[in-house]
């Protein structure tokens, strides 16, 4: 006849298999991904709205985070992992326009020719007086700071030899510019832009 309690032995072989996967589990990686390089910032504020704009563009035209992060205006609770979701996030939601046509820039033909110059199409300033523009002094607290804003329109040539155009929301924090990516926290501020 069988007996129905746990045997010492199989307690013992338990524990031991429950300690192998525990000890799988938390135990690091032995080698790094070489294919992920440890990321750094190197951000500083523009002189010119523009100049934030520019850089800007050139991140997602390029799909380049260092590009994008050089005068890169960073949300209140972003870090180095938020700041790389934005930027990921930034690229499916920024969109070139042509003829009306809104395309990621995944989908554009033949990319942007970042050799070619990037051009200004338009800078203006948010209105301080509109209620909505007033209303975002509430949303700053979790999401961007700036003492002002403004939005940029840019244009530079695909490699299809056409015009693509885009905007961006700049803020000025003391004396120097910070473009805003296109993302979630930052919606509120795109939708007066794109207004505009």
């Amino acid at each position: 006849m069988k007996s129905r309690f746990v045997t010492p032995a199989g307690i013992l072989l338990g524990l031991a298999a429950f300690a192998a996967i525990a000890y799988g589990v938390n135990s690091p990686a032995t080698s790094p991904d070489p294919a992920l390089p440890a990321f750094e910032f190197h951000r500083e504020g523009a002189a010119s709205p523009e100049d934030a704009a520019k850089a800007m563009f050139l991140g997602i035209a390029k799909e380049s985070p260092n590009d994008f992060v050089r005068h890169l205006l960073i949300g209140v609770c972003d870090g180095p992992i938020g700041t790389l979701q934005n930027f990921a996030e930034c690229l499916h939601e920024t969109k070139f326009i042509r003829n009306g046509i809104s395309l990621t820039v995944y989908d554009l033909p033949k990319g942007i020719d970042t050799r070619k110059p990037i051009r200004i199409v338009a800078t203006q300033a948010f209105d301080g007086e509109n209620e909505q523009v007033k209303a975002l002094r509430f949303e700053m607290l979790s999401t961007f700071y700036g003492d002002s804003f403004a939005c940029v329109d840019v244009a530079a040539e695909g490699g299809d030899g056409l015009e693509y155009q885009t905007r961006f929301v700049v803020a000025k924090q003391n004396d120097r510019w910070y473009a805003m990516p296109r993302c979630r926290s930052a919606m509120s501020f795109y939708k007066i832009a794109d207004a505009m």
